[in-house]
Formats: C-alpha cells, sequence, structure tokens
C-alpha cells in the first residue's frame, strides 16, 4: 500500500490558475463541486469509531450522521436539541458571528469557541477555509429563507412552523441541486436518467445495486470507503480565492506553520471567498453540466490515479502522524476489507446486466489485483476522460445518493406534487448551486 501511495502524487502542479486550461485540469468540472461534493459526503456519513491500525467489521461501522439529505450538519438536532447552533434572539434563525455587511457576506464567520473552534454539526466541516465558508453560506441560505417564508406565508403548508418551512424549503432546494446539478456532472447526464426517471408527477428509480436494507436508508462500504472519495483527486494543489489576495495559496502546507488554507481558526479576511472563481453561473453567465472553466473560474484536477502535493501532508487534526491522503485511503479500504477493483468491477456487471470494461493491468499502471478506490479513480481517467467518473464508479455513486433520496419518505422524491424549486433562480423551476448562493448573500453584488 505504501508504495502504491507513492506513485499517487501528481507532479504535474495544478497550483494557482492561469486562466487557461492545461492537461492537468479538468475544465468541465469547475473547483467548486470538489467542496460541494465533500459537503455531501459530510452530511450523509460520520463513522468516529473505525481506526486505520486494525480491520474493521464492514457490517459493525456505525454511521453517525444520518444517512439522509436532511443537513443535519447545519441543523444539528434543531433548536431544543442543539441550541447552541441557532439565535437566542431568533430561534427560527441559525446562528452567524458577526453583523451583516453585505454581499459575499463579508465580515462575517461561523461562531466559534474560545479555542477558535467552530460550533457546527460537523467539525469536519471547518477542516479548511473553502469548506467553512460553503457550510456558513448554507446557513446564510437558511437564514434567508426563513425570511423570504415571512414575507410569503402561502409557502407554508398546512400547520407548519415558519421553521419547519424554512427547514423543508432549504432540504428540497439543496436536495435538487445534488441531484440535478452536482450529480449529473460527476458521473454524466446519462447515468442520471438510467437510474432516476419522472413520470408524470412521481419519480421512480431503477435501482439494481443498491437496496433497501433493514428497512432504514444505509451506506454501502464500497461508496464511503472508494467510489465517493472521487474528490480527493479533483482537488487543486493551491487555488486563488479573491481578487485582492491573487496569489494562490495551498490547500494544505508542508510547513505545519506556514501559510494555506486549513481550518480550525477565525476566518482570515484575506481568505475571503469570491464564488465565481468556483462556481459556474455567478458572472450572468449561462449555466449547464457542460459550462467549462474559463478566465477566472478555476477548474477542478482531472479524475485521474493521482493526488496534489499538499494532500501528501494533511493537518494534524485529519491524521497525527501527517500521512498521505492516499495512503490513508488505501489503508482504510484494507482494514475495511473491501473487494478488489477487477472483481468489483465485474460483480457490477454482472448485478447491473451489462457488460463492464475492466480495466487490464495496462490500463491501470499496475500488475494484479488492485485496490478499489484506485480502480475507480483510473477507471474515471482511462474511460471517462478524467472529466467524469468511469461506468461503474459512475453506477455505483448514482444509485447510492438517488437511493439515499429515495428512501426518506421526507426527500423532494417521495413528493406526489410535482414539486419543483420555488426559490428566485436564474431559470425559473431550477436551482442551482449558484442561485443558492446568490439567494444566501454569498455571491457578487
Amino acid at each position: 500500500m505504501t508504495a502504491l501511495a507513492a506513485t499517487m502524487v501528481d507532479e504535474s502542479g495544478g497550483g494557482g490558475w492561469s486562466g487557461q486550461p492545461t492537461a492537468a485540469d479538468n475544465p468541465a468540472l469547475p473547483a467548486g463541486y470538489t467542496y460541494l461534493a465533500q459537503f455531501v459526503d459530510h452530511d450523509i456519513t460520520f463513522d468516529s469509531t473505525s481506526r486505520l491500525d486494525r480491520v474493521d467489521d464492514a457490517e459493525a461501522v456505525s454511521n453517525f450522521r444520518t444517512p439522509r439529505f436532511d443537513l443535519d450538519s447545519i441543523y444539528g438536532g434543531g433548536p431544543k436539541a442543539s441550541p447552541y447552533l441557532y439565535n437566542n434572539n431568533d430561534q427560527a434563525l441559525l446562528l452567524i458571528d458577526g453583523a451583516p455587511a453585505g454581499p459575499r457576506l463579508a465580515g462575517l464567520d461561523l461562531p466559534r469557541n474560545s479555542q477558535e473552534r467552530a460550533l457546527i454539526g460537523d467539525p469536519r466541516n471547518d477542516v479548511h477555509v473553502i469548506i467553512s465558508q460553503l457550510h456558513l453560506a448554507f446557513v446564510a441560505f437558511h437564514n434567508a429563507v426563513v425570511s423570504h417564508v415571512r414575507s410569503n406565508p402561502a409557502l407554508r403548508w398546512g400547520d407548519e412552523s415558519e421553521f419547519q418551512t424554512a427547514c423543508r424549503l432549504v432540504r428540497w432546494h439543496y436536495q435538487w441541486i445534488v441531484l440535478h446539478d452536482l450529480l449529473p456532472r460527476i458521473v454524466g447526464p446519462e447515468t442520471v436518467e438510467a437510474v432516476l426517471t419522472r413520470t408524470g408527477k412521481r419519480y421512480k428509480a431503477g435501482l439494481k445495486l443498491y437496496n433497501l436494507r433493514f428497512k432504514a436508508p444505509y451506506i454501502p462500504i464500497e461508496f464511503s470507503a472508494a467510489a465517493y472519495r472521487f474528490g480527493h483527486s479533483l482537488v487543486r494543489d493551491s487555488y486563488v480565492l479573491n481578487s485582492s489576495n491573487p496569489s494562490p495559496l495551498p490547500l494544505f502546507s508542508a510547513d505545519a506553520g506556514g501559510t494555506d488554507l486549513r481550518g480550525f481558526r477565525r476566518l482570515p479576511e484575506p481568505l475571503r471567498i469570491e464564488w465565481e472563481r468556483f462556481f459556474p453561473g455567478l458572472d450572468g453567465a449561462p449555466v449547464s453540466p457542460g459550462t467549462p472553466a474559463s478566465g477566472t473560474l478555476q477548474p477542478s484536477m482531472r479524475l485521474d490515479g493521482r493526488l496534489a502535493p499538499s494532500l501528501t501532508h494533511p493537518p494534524v487534526d485529519v491524521d497525527e502522524q501527517r500521512r498521505s491522503i492516499a495512503l490513508l485511503n488505501l489503508f482504510r479500504g484494507q482494514a475495511l476489507g473491501l473487494p478488489g477493483g477487477q472483481d468489483f468491477a465485474n460483480a457490477v456487471g454482472r448485478k447491473v446486466g451489462e457488460s463492464v470494461h475492466v480495466l487490464t493491468s495496462d490500463e491501470l499502471g499496475q500488475p494484479g489485483p488492485v485496490p478499489l478506490w484506485f480502480y475507480l479513480l483510473r477507471e474515471a481517467e482511462v474511460l471517462g476522460e478524467g472529466a467524469r467518473l468511469g461506468p461503474v464508479g459512475a453506477r455505483v455513486v448514482a444509485e447510492v445518493l438517488i437511493g439515499l433520496a429515495m428512501d426518506d419518505p421526507s426527500s423532494l422524491l417521495q413528493d406526489d406534487t410535482g414539486w419543483t424549486p420555488v426559490l428566485p433562480s436564474a431559470t425559473a423551476g431550477q436551482f442551482t448551486i449558484a442561485d443558492l448562493l446568490r439567494f444566501a448573500g454569498a455571491g457578487p453584488a
């Protein structure tokens, strides 16, 4: 595992952004979707019990995050169970540190304790300033929706309170973003359409891999420990955050005290993000899953078997020994007893009932059976052309995300009214992450 992890370092650079894609860039996927995918992961999964130095029973691994798109990383247990997340003066509102100062949430941060730890539902959403500011944007989005509901009481259903209506609208617009904005970019629109269809007002999911188990939603270990870890390959080594600080900054520096984007601290003003550098649609241009990164809009890196140098030395909050993310992922897959990549690809083909191209040793660049996570990254590079997941990885990610939504009786996929987004957006009846950021006041004026 150590030898394989050593080969998984992208030495091509990926630092900063010149305005023109290089061979290592993935212009089909703007950089912000790397961190939207990470935010989604933190919303549905959290295991605080597994260790890399022991063999874990995959069936016994506890998921302490509800496996639903319910934003419990934002809401916690609600105002009564998690009062520290809410505004004492108005408990329909989530707490934000600082006074509103116009667009871009200038001067605002997540609420923090005296040791600068964020008071949020999931500590992982403070590991670096990109994910912490995205979390902050969702908090601001909820508060903006509360204000919108108060101005538009007809949005309330039945005996819903203002808070309950706001939560429903926030969650359903978020779920729409996951299913209609993020997922097609990661797996391809054709894979989404093969799994999820809508006839009239009802959704139907053609699930061949994900099945209801124990009459409750669940997270397959092949998803959480391999397929959905594709995002590590998308990470750029460094990013330009705003026009006032045009120098690219590494996500994590090799020097523990160096200048980088690490979190678990109050947000420095020079690290305030201009989101139009991460997501399309905030500069007035039309948005679609095929909208490429250009100009100041930074792309992600290609999906392949290589990770940015920043990820070879994560902060001690991630790993006390500061081992590479590649090595941690490989060790975790081994500890959980994940199947080899080639065996898993064959099994998926049999389950789906389709012929699957199983990568050869030459295509993998490695002899013999390879770890599942590595296999799916190489599949994305070889069969997905580095722009999206390959057929096996794409099917697993699509089925699990859609399956989780179908298994949740409160999700928009279980609504039978033909619901479509109702909040203001660039395109009526649609809603993207750019629309959310704009509505939250996190975009440009």
